[in-house]
């Protein structure tokens, strides 16, 4: 079989076909920038999620850093719970300044005692030791080492 084709048809053809070129072009740009945003998205999403382990990463590892000292500052408070609660069953000790045999003033140490009363007039090297056994000497400056022991629950002394 035969066809024969007119010049007119063979241009509309043509036009056809110029024209399904350019548009198979303009879908093959279209596609081409579709994908290069996608490959730019997939890289860039990649180094978020590099910055976003490297963060969790650290954040993991300063979490670990404050629960180990988390874990040592509570050990160190529970020492130092009992500290206290040693010391608060300790007798509590103070030294008395007396001025003639009336209480002037309360000091936690006899060092402390002495220059409470050289500050109110007395001698810094006059003071001397007294047994226990011997009455007191009528004086105008006395120390006496008192404790005090803390009341006890449950009826024991």
């Amino acid at each position: 079989m035969i066809r024969i084709v007119t010049s007119r048809r063979l241009a509309e053809m043509e036009s056809e076909r110029n024209r399904l070129r350019e548009q198979a072009d303009t879908a093959e740009a279209q596609a081409q920038q579709a994908l290069d945003r996608e490959v730019a998205t997939q890289v860039r999403l990649a180094g978020e999620r590099v910055q976003l382990e490297k963060q969790l990463s650290g954040a993991d590892f300063a979490r670990e850093v404050a629960e180990s000292a988390n874990t040592k500052l509570r050990a160190e408070v529970e020492e130092l719970v009992e500290e206290v609660r040693q010391a608060e069953a300790r007798p509590k000790c103070v030294y008395v300044l007396t001025r003639f045999g009336e209480i002037h003033s309360l000091h936690t140490s006899q060092e402390a005692a002495k220059a409470a009363a050289a500050r109110n007039g007395a001698d810094p090297e006059g003071w001397s030791t007294v047994p226990k056994e011997r009455p007191l000497a009528p004086s105008p400056w006395g120390i006496a080492h008192a404790c005090v022991r803390p009341e006890q629950t449950g009826g024991t002394p």
